[in-house]
This record gives structure tokens, C-alpha cells and sequence, in this order.
């Protein structure tokens, strides 16, 4: 009880931080990313400090997000709540404090894993892209210099209204 309550008052501390602040990514997470971007593309990247090619796909994510700001880009990390200083200290240095940052509660990581994608069993780097009709595709591996151009692409043609194929 004592545990769930120090991460509850970690996570509320954490979300209070100002913008680009680490919120508690809980159960219902990421059907609420999915509906706050129903009609915009957003690219999901979920991530953890001994993993070497997230911190990699999230610098590439990173560079392009600084040169298109207007870019939906959600981060979610995976590790413990007593990593968050070390996380936030790695979103900082790779300058993705403007982006949307979620950390794992202490909810068994499973059971979080299975709200993202129940066919997920918790491979990283993994990302998700998902459409402007809510659609998600999940990705295993490395971040493909394709995936953050038709992200960037998708974006473009919905600020003109156009539509890709």
C-alpha cells in the first residue's frame, strides 16, 4: 500500500512538472492518445534506458521534431518509476522536452503492455504510428528513416488537407 501510494504521489509530482514533464502512463493511457489525435497522425515510440536503438530512433524522432515542431510525437517508457530522474535527464539532453512524455506505472508491465497491443510482448524499440482515423501500426526494431518521413508526410498533407494513398 505504501509502495502504490509513493508512486501515485511520484506520478503526480512528475505530471505537475511543466511542460514536458513525465504523466503516469496507466491502463487507459493510450486509448486516451488515441482519441485526443483522432484526426491527426501521431508516432509513438516506446522506450527504456538500457535500450540502445530506442535512444537512437528517439534522436532521428528528435531531429525532425525540432525542424517540424507541429509533429505529433508521443514518448512511453517502460522502465521503473524510480528511473524517472534518468529518464527525464535522457529526454532533456536528446531536446524532447516539447513532446508528450509518458513513464509506466507500477502496474504490472504486461498488463500495460496488452492496452498498447495485446500482440506485444514488450520487444524494443517498438513504435506505433496511428492515423488520423485512429488506426495504430505497430513496429518492431529500429526507427526506419521511412517511418519518420511518412509520419512527416502525413502530417504535411493534413495541415494542406490532402490525403495519401
Amino acid at each position: 500500500m505504501i509502495k502504490q501510494g509513493l508512486a501515485v504521489l511520484l506520478g503526480l509530482a512528475l505530471a505537475q512538472g511543466g511542460s514536458g514533464s513525465i504523466q503516469p502512463f496507466d491502463s487507459a493511457t493510450f486509448a486516451k492518445i488515441k482519441e485526443r489525435y483522432t484526426t491527426e497522425t501521431v508516432l509513438v515510440l516506446i522506450w527504456s534506458l538500457d535500450c540502445h536503438h530506442c535512444k537512437d530512433g528517439m534522436a532521428r524522432a528528435a531531429s525532425l521534431h525540432a525542424k517540424h515542431p507541429d509533429l505529433n510525437l508521443v514518448l512511453v517508457n517502460v522502465d521503473a518509476q524510480e528511473a524517472a530522474p534518468e529518464v527525464e535527464r535522457i529526454i532533456s539532453t536528446l531536446r524532447l522536452d516539447s513532446a508528450e512524455n509518458w513513464q509506466f506505472t507500477d502496474i504490472p508491465a504486461p498488463r500495460l503492455r496488452a492496452t498498447i497491443d495485446p500482440e506485444w510482448y514488450g520487444e524494443l524499440p517498438r513504435s506505433y504510428l496511428i492515423d488520423d482515423s485512429g488506426k495504430a501500426r505497430g513496429f518492431s526494431g529500429r526507427v526506419a528513416p521511412t517511418l519518420l518521413e511518412y509520419w512527416r508526410q502525413q502530417s504535411l498533407n493534413r495541415d494542406q488537407g490532402l490525403a495519401l494513398e
